[in-house]
């Protein structure tokens, strides 16, 4: 949201953030980029919802 990254994200920025993944290398983060991409919509509907549930857990987690 602060106008860096890739051109696309800079022209048509993002309305929220579902998923993120960290990586310690550009090129894993890349591989990882492209086989996100290659996923059926129902398999990526899965992994934003995996991330979700954890998420959820871990603000519960925090918050005791």
């Amino acid at each position: 949201m602060n106008g860096k990254g890739a051109r696309y994200t800079r022209i048509h920025r993002p309305k929220r953030l579902v998923y993120t993944e960290g990586f310690v290398s550009r090129a894993e983060a890349m591989r990882r980029e492209r086989r996100v991409k290659t996923m059926k919509h129902a398999e990526k509907s899965r992994l934003i919802r995996s991330q979700a549930k954890a998420m959820q857990k871990a603000d519960r987690r925090n918050r005791k």
